[in-house]
């Protein structure tokens, strides 16, 4: 700084300080700044190592499952360990995967059981066959008892055949049904009235009681016809002597048709409620073929509900079969025709 007097120069003030000990503090600050970005970039790149390989180690688990289950292995099932995303993808994967397994186990039985429903008959007229070479053909009253046999039994694989072809037909989605609205309630007094003899044969009482206000379904009558039919020819044959059998008709507050069949038969167990309406399943595992059917009659019934896009359920005790049609629906092509 200049020293003026009288504004002339007469010298100067000077001051100095070293920059050493700043500079060793820039210095201190520049080696602290650098060791915690390496020890950041270090944390860094192991947080990033372990949350890749928390994210890829699923996906390449689902991919070798995946892998296995497209070679046709279907008992794979990967480890859940989070409820995230990753999570729900590898729960939903076993979900599949027990599924398919569940569906393959159910085809193997299926055909298994196919099987030997077609071997039976095609035993008995074999035997039959043989038996009338023999030389039983000569003999005309055991002639005609066998071909009575051959016939029963050849209708008895006819029954059989058009039974699964309905049920192909109702998986593929290739079942025609001919729609309109239909009386249910009419359907139901002409399957009792079909039906009213064998009944009076094993001394049952068969009692249709029809709400006025039900509404007409919009549903196919003869697929109806059919599982009425069916539910009823089920609990004639599983109903004790002397009891009663109510076909009940009635409008659900859904916009349904709601139609119930009741016996007071033998009943059937809670916990093989869920297994109703498999093929080939019979609830009465000592029943002979020839007097409980071939266990399709129920799965008949509700693959045909499922195609007419309702729904079919089953109650233990007083109401071992409950099924629903769906009314036409509000649109100008059916709410004409189906207005009560």
């Amino acid at each position: 700084m200049p020293v003026l007097v009288d504004g002339q120069a007469i010298g100067v003030a000077y001051l100095s300080q070293s920059l050493r000990d700043v500079l060793t503090v820039l210095n201190d600050l520049r080696a602290r700044l650098l060791l915690s970005t390496l020890i950041a970039l270090a944390v860094s790149a192991c947080v990033g190592w372990w949350l890749s390989r928390r994210i890829t180690r699923p996906v390449q688990q689902l991919t070798t499952a995946a892998e296995a289950v497209a070679q046709g292995q279907f008992d794979q099932a990967v480890q859940v360990r989070s409820r995230d995303e990753i999570g729900r993808l590898g729960q939903t994967f076993n979900d599949m995967t027990a599924r398919l397994q569940a569906a393959r186990q159910m085809q193997v039985d299926f055909v298994a059981d196919v099987s030997h429903e077609l071997r039976t008959p095609l035993t008995s007229i074999k035997g039959t066959i043989e038996t009338l070479r023999a030389g039983a053909v000569n003999d005309l009253e055991v002639r005609d008892r066998f071909l009575e046999t051959v016939e029963a039994e050849t209708d008895r694989l006819i029954r059989l055949v058009n039974d699964l072809l309905v049920l192909s037909r109702a998986d593929s989605a290739a079942l025609n049904l001919s729609r309109k609205p239909t009386d249910v309630g009419r359907l139901v007094q002409a399957a009792a009235d079909r039906l009213a003899e064998q009944a009076q044969a094993r001394e049952l009482t068969i009692q249709v009681k029809i709400d006025p206000e039900a509404p007409p379904a919009w549903a196919d009558a003869d697929r109806i016809e059919q599982v009425l039919l069916n539910l009823l020819d089920n609990a004639i044959k599983y109903s004790r002597p002397g009891g009663s059998i109510t076909l009940r008709v009635s409008a659900a507050p859904d916009r349904h048709v709601l139609v119930q069949v009741i016996d007071e038969g033998v009943g059937i167990p809670a916990a093989e409620l869920p297994q109703l309406g498999q093929r080939f399943y019979r609830a009465d595992k000592a029943r002979s073929r020839a007097q409980g059917g071939h266990g399709l009659g129920l799965a008949i019934a509700q693959s045909l509900i499922h195609a007419h896009g309702a729904s079919c359920g089953w109650k233990a005790k007083r109401a071992p079969a409950r099924w629903q049609v769906s009314r036409c629906r509000r649109t100008r092509a059916v709410i004409r025709v189906c207005a009560v």
